[in-house]
């Protein structure tokens, strides 16, 4: 299966074609641009730029944190474009304007006093008045507009360097615009990141009010709660201490004193314990009478004295039983002593009996005052407990409220102290220098760019009217309107006869050619006569009528022309026939005779028809093809007569010059009289102005022969 040719596709040999045919109108278009693109860059007028460079992004540290100022920076491509869209802000523009006072410079000013074409028309045509002047400050906010235009910001986007290029026809003022562009971003970064701070201090501060009051009133509430119920805290004496342990050591007076009875009871306790059993070991050694070995007889120091006595007169009384009688005085006056001794120390040891019995009672008392004082604390304890449950929740609503507040303070005065310590968050890398030249404009570039375009504007304008042409060229293109492409028909110099003599003629080969394909698609419908025609005038048909006739008599066969243009008989010139009265005339060239019709005697411009068809069938017999040059299509219904007597027709169309819709229009009208088209020829063919793919035969046959006196 064969693929269908893409009809989009055009060879490039056909376009170069196209430029090689309409090189004098891509030579005049190119010239005409660039001509006048060379004038107007001419007056171009220098323009200097001056750069200032800039390093964003450099986030400053507090003075404690030296790692974080020495740190390297992550590039943040999103950062670095939101500061590019700051420089490039009307707001930096205009900061810029009243600064360096622009709105006073020549440079703006020239422009915006120049009033604009369209309004000067206007007004000149008086369709409008003459427009208010600006004010003062409408010139400042349009020359910072202008001024946007002067400026370019740009980051390469691999980097956090901006580049800030100003562009004027001043080397100083571009120096000093693209550094008061830099000024100008620093100190709107300053103030911006001020204000930002203090908006931030102004919405803590309103915020402090609010928590002040809430710290208050929850504080308030523990003190009322705990005034309502009783409950008096007594605070944990250390003042280092956080609020949280200070709530948690603090308690009432009730449960203070609890904690403080209990220790007491347990004090009391021992103590009744050790009277206890100090009392119950005096009255048994009351009983046993070993008075010496009570506690209360160890401990006091007169028993001991007495003791100490008793054991020297002891000594003495022993020593005297050893020495003398019984009835001695001083034994007798020393045991007096001994005993008298002995009913001191039981007296003695009896007051100590007593004594600790009243030890005894008392401490019972005490435990038992105690144990009643507890009992009843206990009961306001438990009573007080109840109650702490809603005093802890309140306590600690407090300490919440005032924890807020001591942050948002900090935070407030932390506030307050940076906003006097703000800086930029970037760094100037280099300031902007004075030129020492021109930066542009580029002439000798944009003198080759305008070529360029000059060029191109006139290969399009080529392509443009090749493209809007309404003739036809190739043999694709006739074959488009449903008419067989027979052939081409070099465009020649001289006449038909010189073609003909001439060795190696390319006229004659392709004549050959068409004959050959002619007499091929005759002998197909079986006929002799053939109707030639155009659809135009002055389109070459009688020249090929001649060519036709002339190359079958080559092949030693007789043809015979019959002139049938009674408007514009030019058989007679083409093939230079001196005689032009009517009738036959023999041997006008080698096999080819001519019939010129006798003129109508009513109306000499009107073609006999009649003496046509007794003509054709007198002639038939003798000749081997009849060839009637008829009248154009379009001008003379005469040619579709002719053809409505079923003999094929020719159509002849001049290349590059007949329109497709009067080919078409022909075909119509032959149609309308049931003609049988046989083919169609392209004729004064300019070979120089064909590409390859539209020559056809002719670009084969060109190598081999050539045209006689072109």
């Amino acid at each position: 299966m064969t693929s269908v040719p893409n009809a989009e596709y055009v060879p490039p040999a056909r376009i170069f074609s196209t430029f090689k045919r309409h090189k004098l109108l891509i030579a005049g278009v190119t010239l005409v641009i660039t001509t006048v693109s060379a004038a107007a860059i001419s007056q171009l007028k220098p323009y200097y730029d001056a750069t200032t460079t800039i390093s964003v992004g450099t986030k400053q540290a507090s003075f404690h944190d030296l790692q974080a100022t020495l740190g390297t920076q992550d590039v943040d491509a999103v950062a670095i474009n939101t500061q590019v869209g700051v420089l490039t802000s009307p707001a930096i523009a205009l900061n810029v304007t009243r600064n360096l006072h622009l709105d006073e410079r020549p440079e703006f000013r020239s422009i915006l006093d120049k009033e604009p074409l369209p309004h000067r028309l206007k007004r000149v045509l008086h369709l409008a008045t003459a427009s208010a002047p600006l004010s003062a400050h409408d010139r400042v906010l349009a020359t910072s507009l202008l001024l946007m235009g002067h400026v370019k910001i740009i980051n390469d986007g691999r980097s956090a360097i901006i580049n800030v290029t100003a562009r004027t026809p001043d080397a100083s003022l571009s120096a000093s615009i693209a550094n008061a562009y830099a000024q100008a971003y620093f100190e709107f970064q300053r103030q911006n990141k001020i204000a930002a701070i203090r908006h931030a201090s102004a919405l803590l501060d309103e915020q402090l009010a609010p928590l002040r009051n809430r710290l208050f009133s929850a504080e308030q509430a523990v003190e009322q709660y705990q005034e309502q119920h009783g409950m008096i805290a007594l605070q944990a004496s250390s003042a280092g201490q956080g609020d949280e342990a200070q709530n948690n050591a603090a308690t009432t007076v009730a449960g203070a004193r609890l904690e403080q009875m209990n220790r007491e009871l347990v004090a009391a306790q021992s103590d009744l314990m050790a009277k206890q059993s100090q009392y119950e070991q005096t009255l048994s050694a009351m009983h046993t009478g070993r008075l010496d070995s009570s506690p209360g007889s160890v401990a006091s120091p007169l028993i001991q004295s007495l003791r100490s006595q008793q054991v020297q007169l002891n000594g003495r009384i022993a020593s005297l039983n050893s020495t003398a009688l019984d009835n001695n005085p001083e034994l007798i006056a020393a045991r007096a002593e001994s005993a008298r001794i002995s009913a001191h120390i039981a007296s003695e040891t009896g007051k100590i009996a007593e004594s600790s019995k009243h030890e005894l009672d008392a401490a019972r008392a005490r435990v038992d005052q105690i144990t009643q004082e507890m009992d009843t604390l206990q009961s306001r304890v438990t009573t007080e407990n109840q109650a702490d449950v809603k005093l802890r929740q309140l306590q600690s609503e407090a300490t919440a409220a005032r924890m807020v507040y001591r942050d948002y303070l900090g935070r407030l005065t932390q506030t307050s102290s940076e906003a006097a310590l703000q800086e930029p968050e970037a760094d100037l890398i280099s300031a902007a220098q004075i030129p020492l030249g021109a930066s542009g404009p580029p002439k000798a570039r944009l003198g080759a760019l305008v070529f360029i375009l000059a060029l191109g504007a006139g290969l399009g304008a080529a392509l443009i009217k090749e493209k809007t042409r309404s003739n036809m060229r190739t043999l694709s293109e006739m074959e488009g309107t449903e008419i067989f492409g027979l052939g081409m028909l070099p465009l020649f110099s001289g006449t038909i006869r010189e073609q003909f003599k001439a060795r190696n003629s390319l006229y004659l080969s392709m004549s050959d050619a068409i004959r050959g394909m002619v007499s091929f698609r005759q002998s197909a419908v079986n006929e002799k006569v053939i109707v030639i025609t155009s659809a135009e005038p002055a389109e070459g048909k009688t020249t090929f009528a001649v060519t036709l006739a002339a190359s079958i008599g080559r092949r030693r066969q007789r043809a015979l022309i019959i002139d049938c243009d009674a408007r514009r008989p030019s058989l007679s010139n083409v093939i230079g026939l001196r005689d032009t009265s009517s009738g036959l005339h023999h041997d006008v060239m080698p096999g080819v005779d001519v019939f010129i019709l006798h003129p109508d005697p009513s109306d000499p411009l009107l073609l006999n028809i009649e003496e046509v068809e007794s003509t054709v069938a007198k002639m038939r017999p003798i000749y081997d093809t009849i060839i009637l040059d008829a009248p154009p299509v379009l001008v003379s219904p005469d040619a579709g007569l002719l053809a409505a007597s079923g003999s094929p027709v020719i159509m002849v169309t001049k290349w590059h010059h007949t329109p497709t819709s009067a080919v078409k229009e022909a075909l119509r009208v032959l149609r309308a009289y049931h003609a049988r088209i046989l083919g169609g020829v392209f004729s004064q063919v300019r070979l120089s102005e064909l590409s390859p793919s539209e020559g056809g035969r002719l670009n084969s046959y060109s190598g081999y022969y050539s045209l006689s006196n072109s």
